[in-house]
């Protein structure tokens, strides 16, 4: 038997559809489990019935009620549907969970196609539009949200549209084989995406949008007026700082008139103006609702075991309007639901997606400040030949960040995203740095949580620290999963897990993990190993044995011309600077990620045989003398850097490494970096000091 049932109600409509769920069948249930009642088919309800499948270690049954007479789809891809990019069976998703993941092998995920009207939260029962009875044990409401249709003439009028399911999506791709000219009223995310997939044969399409500026509530004035200028270069017109007032036409629809008195000829109009969410259930089961189904932070309503989540569900007076809130609001339920405890604290407002192929980056307060002191807004605008590659504002209230978006790619936002939650402080220097160029921090070219600090918070569900999930892969963590359940990062929405698994990378290449080499030829293992060897011989020598006497005739073979001999020995001096500078930017080319520069691993032999040079040169030099004062301490540092190094290369070259040993590892790469620090200012001061006295 398949893991999921479709399952379609009765129903005295004639019509058949290929897309249409298979006719009804009662699920299987399971009586030793509790009974699982998901309402809404949409992306989050799915998500939430496939993450109670995956995390319930019990039998449970699962049962996902949708009012479409359709299987599961995303609807996120109508926008693509409606553009012809892909075909129907592309937007259709599986409830099936694959046999790794699955919670218990007795547990049921079925299917059915039913509008719940009501539910009774004292004798748990779900009552459908047909009156039939579903028992419960847990029920959760994802009824979504609506379309809102403005209160003005002519919305009833064959021709106008909302675009919000497969059915107007259908009603769309067919209006557009006969229609001329289309009017999309609303410049969001929404109407931006049904303007581009509407010009399928050379339509043209009109975006009437009240607001100032395109994406008002996701975008400043000068990213919002690079999108703007984006748009027109599609060929779509727009009209800003106006609205619609009237639909005219008898029965159907043969123009519009927008609130400034401009009459615009067309025969089809698209409402993209808003949503309301579906509090119908609510309503009509006695459940507090307001805007939308008030819930608290584990996601529960004021009827016991009943639960809300996504675009219907109201926390602190706040409804989410994007999908993202939701799947984390699904992540949060399902945790709690199979015994765990998470809770949802707010989604600070966060877009990230691609509107008409452009990359649209929107978080936090951006526009419409009330005014204040110390609260300035930064816009950086960065062209080239004449294309705009970018155009970012962030806004910082005393030194912190309080909202950001942009156009254009923008590699920081990660770590921008983080500074905003955590509220940390940016310095004036940093303000400067992006007035200049688009970037926060200096040294970095891409968002990359390596290069975070340890306090940064990586997993903001369960508040994880950066230094906290390193600490768990030094004590042998080697996966996201096994970094979950050390630390608890991860384990509730799942959108810090890319994160996590850059950290597991990076880290186990630090402890020589992550980089398997060859076991012959050049850049293999071995290599590494004697090279490290050879370099703890010399610098133990140079550290520990004595001086090389000078001769005392010139008939004894000598070598000392080579530490006495003036000119030569500023051949070895400055040949010795140079192996070291050489070898000290090497060590730099993961720090900055230099990909350039190919593979880490043969860049780390480099440097290991760099330094058994400058060890040879460092003998020529000294003659096995440690010198006095400022030139011992260089000395020291220097073998001492050499020693530990060495130390390392021997540990990452071992084919085998026990977990203990990946600590050790971790504290004598971080005794090297720190053994290198004083090296440069060493070197300087013993320069000046011999050449000016």
């Amino acid at each position: 038997m398949s893991d999921v049932a479709l399952h379609k109600p009765t129903s005295n409509s004639d019509e058949s559809n290929p897309l249409e769920s298979t006719p009804p069948k009662a699920p299987a249930k399971i009586l030793d489990g509790p009974q699982f009642i998901i309402v809404g088919a949409g992306p989050v309800g799915t998500r939430c019935a496939t993450e109670i499948r995956k995390r319930f270690k019990a039998p449970c049954s699962i049962t996902v009620f949708g009012d479409e007479p359709y299987a599961p789809y995303d609807r996120i891809k109508l926008t693509q549907l409606l553009a012809g990019n892909i075909h129907y069976p592309d937007i259709f998703w599986s409830l099936d969970v694959n046999e790794a993941e699955k919670g218990h092998p007795d547990s049921q995920l079925d299917f059915v196609t039913a509008a719940i009207d009501h539910i009774n939260p004292v004798s748990k029962i779900a009552v459908d539009s047909q009156g039939n009875q579903h028992p419960y044990d847990y029920i959760i409401l994802a009824t979504g949200s609506s379309p809102h249709i403005p209160n003005i003439t002519g919305t009833e009028l064959s021709g106008v549209y909302t675009f919000r399911n497969i059915r107007d999506t259908e009603g769309l791709i067919a209006r557009i084989n006969r229609s001329r000219h289309v009017v999309v009223v609303g410049g969001g995310l929404l109407g931006l995406e049904a303007a581009k997939g509407l010009q399928r044969n050379n339509t043209q399409v009109t975006l009437v949008h009240q607001a100032p500026r395109l994406m008002n509530r996701q975008l400043s004035e000068g990213p919002a007026e690079e999108l703007l200028e984006q748009v027109k270069a599609q060929g779509i017109q727009v009209i800003t700082n106006d609205g619609l007032r009237k639909v005219h036409g008898d029965i159907r629809v043969d123009g519009i008139t927008t609130r400034q008195g401009k009459f615009i000829e067309c025969d089809t109009v698209v409402l993209c103006t808003g949503i309301k969410p579906n509090t119908g259930i609510a309503q009509r089961s006695g459940i507090a609702f307001n805007r939308g189904i008030i819930v608290d932070e584990t996601l529960k309503t004021s009827a016991n075991c009943v639960y809300a989540i996504g675009e219907c569900s109201e926390f602190k007076e706040e409804v989410f309007g994007l999908v993202a809130p939701g799947l984390e609001q699904a992540s949060v339920l399902a945790t709690n639901l199979a015994g765990g405890n998470a809770t949802f604290s707010g989604t600070q407002p966060y877009t990230k997606l691609k509107v008409m192929d452009t990359q649209v980056n929107s978080l936090g307060l951006v526009a419409d400040f009330i005014k204040r002191p110390k609260l300035s807004q930064i816009e950086r605008t960065k062209t080239k030949k004449g294309k705009t590659l970018f155009s970012r504002s962030v806004a910082f209230y005393k030194g912190h960040i309080i909202g950001a978006c942009g156009v254009g790619e923008w590699p920081e936002l990660q770590r921008i995203r983080e500074a905003y939650l955590q509220e940390r402080f940016i310095f004036p220097w940093q303000l400067l740095w992006f007035r200049l160029t688009g970037n926060i921090w200096f040294t970095q070219k891409e968002d990359h949580v390596s290069n975070w600090p340890a306090n940064a918070v990586v997993c903001q569900c369960n508040q994880v620290s950066k230094g906290s999930i390193e600490g768990a892969i030094a004590q042998g963590a080697n996966s996201v999963a096994a970094v979950g359940s050390m630390c608890n990062a991860g384990t509730v929405c799942g959108s810090c897990q890319p994160l996590l698994q850059t950290l597991v990378d990076e880290n186990m290449q630090d402890l020589g993990e992550a980089v398997e080499l060859p076991s012959t030829g050049f850049l293999s293992s071995p290599s590494l190993m004697l090279s490290s060897v050879i370099a703890f011989a010399i610098a133990a020598a140079i550290l520990f044995l004595p001086s090389i006497p000078a001769p005392t005739s010139v008939q004894e073979a000598s070598l000392s011309w080579l530490w006495t001999d003036t000119f030569y020995k500023q051949v070895s001096g400055f040949s010795l600077l140079g192996i070291t500078a050489l070898g000290l930017i090497l060590s730099l080319r993961k720090r900055f990620r230099w990909q350039f520069l190919g593979d880490f691993s043969h860049w780390r032999l480099v440097h290991a045989i760099f330094g058994v040079l400058a060890l040879v040169i460092l003998l020529a030099h000294t003659g096995l003398s440690l010198g006095d004062n400022l030139n011992q301490l260089l000395m020291i540092n220097f073998l001492g850097a050499a020693l530990i190094g060495s130390v390392l290369g021997v540990l990452i070259s071992s084919t085998k490494v026990s977990t203990n040993n990946q600590t050790f590892r971790k504290l004598s790469f971080w005794m090297h970096v720190l053994t290198v620090w004083p090296l440069p200012v060493l070197i300087t001061a013993h320069i000046v000091s011999s050449y000016y006295f």
